[in-house]
C-alpha cells in the first residue's frame, strides 16, 4: 500500500488564505476577510475582490457596533448598512 504524503495533497491547496491575495479563480463572487482583536473591541474587515471595495465592522465589548465603507481599505466612511459598501 502506498502512503500519501503532504506533497500529494498540495494539489488541493491552491486557494491562498492570504488577505492580500486578489485571485478570484474565475468566480463571480470572491471575498477576503480577517478579524483582529483590539483592547476593547474586535475589528472585522471584508474585501470584495470583484468590486474592489471594503467593509469594516467595529464590535466593542460594551455592545457598541460601528460599520464603515472604503474604496481603498485606508479611508473609511461611516455607514449603517453593509449593502452601502458593495
Amino acid at each position: 500500500m502506498n502512503n500519501i504524503t503532504a506533497n500529494d495533497l498540495n494539489i488541493f491547496n491552491f486557494i491562498s488564505t492570504d488577505f492580500s491575495d486578489t485571485s478570484i479563480h474565475s468566480a463571480n463572487s470572491a471575498w477576503r476577510s480577517y478579524t483582529i482583536q483590539e483592547a476593547d473591541h474586535s475589528v472585522n474587515i471584508t474585501r470584495d475582490l470583484i468590486s474592489k471595495k471594503f467593509h469594516k465592522s467595529d464590535n466593542y465589548f460594551n455592545g457598541i457596533h460601528k460599520e464603515y465603507c472604503s474604496d481603498d481599505g485606508s479611508n473609511w466612511t461611516p455607514t449603517n448598512n453593509i449593502n452601502n459598501c458593495f
